[in-house]
């Protein structure tokens, strides 16, 4: 699995003001040199995936909302066809001091619920890049198992009676396991 976010994956941001209901919005568009491999299944991008950030200061903490918009491409899980998805979604992350943690105001919350992941900070002004925060959020939306979208009919009329050519070798090893066996030579 891919573990650390790529080497273009940085996405600058500023803390919104101090004063409460302080807004800043960012926008970025980050894309992959190469395909990724995770959980055994290879990405790429067709095109840079779109990362918006809102952030709010809220009761002491900043609320952060990430949308994500992009567009992979994947093998299918049966043919190994390559498969467009689109993928579209949205995260919540709330920034709170580390000295909140530790003390008797974490206990308050953030105001923002339990849909937002609390992400502890030394501060809540300034600078921040959220470029781990948006490989998270890519990470996290990537299908496990993509299909072709009208099935896989015609994966035999492609790969013949091996449906899978990744089993191809298992086929192999097998047919010359049994030919060996037959042959009266054990080792095959």
């Amino acid at each position: 699995m891919t573990e650390e976010r790529h080497e273009a994956w940085h996405a600058p941001a500023l803390f919104p003001d101090e004063a409460p209901g302080s807004e800043n919005s960012f926008q970025w568009n980050l894309g992959l040199a190469e395909p990724i491999t995770v959980g055994g299944a290879e990405y790429s991008l067709s095109e840079p995936a779109q990362i918006t950030a809102k952030m709010s200061r809220q009761n002491g903490s900043v609320l952060l909302i990430l949308s994500l918009s992009c567009r992979i491409i994947t093998p299918c899980r049966r043919c190994l066809r390559q498969v467009g998805v689109a993928i579209q979604d949205d995260f919540m992350y709330s920034f709170i001091l580390r000295s909140d943690v530790l003390g008797e105001e974490s206990s308050a919350g953030s105001g923002a619920g339990d849909e937002a992941v609390l992400v502890p900070v030394a501060r809540l002004t300034g600078p921040i890049d959220l470029g781990d925060l948006a490989w998270e959020c890519f990470i996290c939306s990537l299908p496990p198992y993509v299909s072709c979208e009208g099935g896989c009919e015609d994966a035999v009329e492609r790969y013949g009676s091996t449906a899978d050519p990744r089993m191809q070798v298992f086929a192999d090893l097998f047919k010359a396991e049994k030919e060996g066996t037959s042959n009266g030579n054990p080792e095959g």
